[in-house]
Parts: C-alpha cells; structure tokens; sequence
C-alpha cells in the first residue's frame, strides 16, 4: 500500500494504517516533511477560519454544525497521537485571541460565539474593546474572542515524531 506524500496527512495515514496491521510506505520526492509540514508556524487549532465567509449561508445549518463539529474533533485527535506516540514537539493548549477590527466585526464574533462553542463543545468567550489590552497587551483592535481550542507545537519535531512512530505489531493468533 503506497501513500503519496510525506506529510502531515500521509504520515498519519500510514501510521493509522500501520496500527491496522497493513505496511503502508510513504512516497515522496523530497524528504519526509521537507516542505510546508516542518516550516509553518505551528499553530493548531480545532477549527476553520469562519472570517472568510459564512459557513451557514454556504452550506446550511445542519451540514455547517455537522462539518464544524468533525473539525473541533481534529485537536483532540492531534493531542492522542502526540501523547499515544510520545511524540517530543513542545506541544502546548495556548487558546487563540482572534482580534476584531471594527465594532461590527466585534458584534459580528460574538453573535457567533455561544453557536461556536455549542457546536465545538469548547470554550469561547468575548473579550470587550475596553478588555483587549489584558488579552492581548495591545490597545490597536476592538476586542475580539478568545477560543481555548488552540494550541502551538514545533511542527519539524512534530512531522519527524510522526515519520518515526512505530504502533505495535497486531497481534497474531
């Protein structure tokens, strides 16, 4: 079994694969991890960039909660497989501020905000304008929403500990 693509997605194939009991092997026509996978900024969150457009709109309500709940599902699955595998890459639940750049962009977030943290189960809370500088230590946006699901980790060390994961042999009878 072949896995084209030596990062992120296809080392957790192949060791999801490998817990199975098949032998996948990764192709790829740089090292494992060369690209993207070790030179990002390590940020790791359990859900989608609602600013770009509204997910409800496009999609519909029930296919939006249904697709934003998998996604929340994403960080705790990344979490099991640092912590199932040992994997040494700095890994640490940050939370994120996502700043807002108006009043209406401020209203806007905390419309969406008890809906996100319904749908997500994680916890979302509003940071007013008069609050920003606790969270953030600057005065220059207008509050914004603090979403705990967040985290950060070193992604070279990360994408290596996946490369050199080993599950258990399955056992034999």
């Amino acid at each position: 079994m072949a896995i084209i693509g030596g990062g992120y997605t296809g080392l957790s194939a192949a060791l999801t694969l490998a817990r199975l009991g098949h032998r996948p092997v990764v192709l790829d026509m740089e090292p494992i991890g060369y690209g993207a996978p070790s030179r990002n900024g390590g940020m790791v969150s359990g859900a989608l960039k609602l600013a770009k457009g509204d997910i409800v709109a496009r999609a519909g309500q029930e296919r939006a909660d249904r697709l934003i709940r998998e996604v929340a599902c994403s960080l705790g699955f990344i979490e099991e497989t640092i912590a199932r595998e040992g994997i040494e890459c700095h890994y640490r639940r940050s939370g994120r501020f996502v700043a807002a750049w108006t009043r209406r962009h401020w209203n806007t977030m905390a419309a969406r905000a008890d809906w996100l943290a319904g749908v997500t189960g994680g916890e979302v809370r509003m940071v007013p304008p008069a609050r920003t500088r606790e969270d953030l230590g600057s005065d220059h946006y207008r509050g914004g929403m603090v979403v705990e699901a967040a985290g950060s980790l070193h992604p070279a060390l990360y994408v290596q500990g996946l490369a050199r994961a080993r599950p258990p042999a399955p056992a034999r009878c």
